[in-house]
């Protein structure tokens, strides 16, 4: 079962059809207004979504229309105020997303399959994870606890149904390449770098975070050094070497570890942007 740190639970009653031209006409772009009062704008349908009871489509439905209409919010960076309400809006959608999520997971473990709509919402809680991984990166800001945790949970819960290569919402990076940008991000020292360097480590990333792979640990004997990556553990890795054990041919699980490696055409390696991760020639 999927559990995620969540800040609030679903409205209890009887599930309420959603209005959607009411929330197209809510969510359409405004051209001129200042960034607070877009942020003011988008987080009003957010919190009523919080309060009415609706069925699973119609939340993903929902959810889905708010993520692409935050999506044009430009993060501007070194802590502006903009960017605080900005970080606060992605908080309060993430939130809704793990949810959704959880609900989800939960009533396909039950009688009902609802497939599409888990492999829909955790495309939106991990989409909207890295856009607030983004903004914290951006604003020099750390991240909240739980995030990370609950950020290896999400990606362990789509690599055991075999969705890891699956892309769950349109224009965004497959389940796995998101979470594999993600911990790319994680691992780098992004705040010792002025906005400028920040920016294009960040473009850098989007274009090279899918060369990241995930492997479990290595067979007895066997010894490597990597990016150890814990789905238990409320951050991103630690460089070190995994606990070797007896060869396998069962996935990793929740709870386990993850040997992260980035891949590249030039197996040279990448020190000053990764760290301890190597590059390595990959087919």
């Amino acid at each position: 079962m999927l559990r995620l740190t969540v800040s609030h639970t679903l409205p209890a009653g009887e599930p309420q059809t959603l209005d959607r031209q009411a929330l197209q006409r809510a969510l359409q772009w405004q051209p001129g207004l200042p960034a607070e009062a877009h942020v003011d704008r988008l987080r009003r349908p957010l919190r009523r979504l919080d309060e009415q009871p609706m069925s699973l489509a119609d939340r993903l439905h929902a959810l889905r229309e708010l993520f692409e209409a935050c999506l044009p919010l430009m993060w501007r960076g070194a802590g502006t105020e903009s960017d605080r309400g900005l970080r606060g809006l992605w908080r309060e959608l993430h939130e809704a997303c793990k949810l959704l999520a959880q609900a989800c997971a939960a009533r396909r473990a039950g009688r009902f399959s609802d497939g599409g709509l888990l492999c829909q919402a955790l495309g939106l809680a991990l989409g909207s994870a890295w856009q607030l991984q983004r903004g914290h990166a951006l604003g020099y800001a750390p991240l909240f606890p739980g995030f990370w945790q609950d950020s290896h949970q999400l990606f362990a819960e789509a690599r055991r149904r075999g969705w890891e290569g699956r892309v769950a919402i349109d224009g965004q990076p497959s389940l796995g390449a998101g979470y594999r940008q993600m911990l790319l991000l994680g691992i780098t020292s992004s705040n010792r770098l002025d906005p400028a360097r920040q920016s294009l480590l960040l473009d850098w990333i989007a274009g090279h975070g899918q060369a990241l792979r995930l492997e479990g640990p290595p067979k007895s004997g066997v010894e490597v050094e990597g990016w150890l990556v814990s789905a238990e553990a409320d951050s991103p890795g630690r460089c070190g070497r995994p606990p070797t054990r007896a060869p396998t041919n069962s996935p990793p699980r929740s709870g386990s570890c993850w040997d992260a490696w980035s891949k590249s055409g030039t197996g040279r390696r990448s020190a000053a942007i990764c760290g301890a991760i190597s590059v390595t020639a990959s087919g």
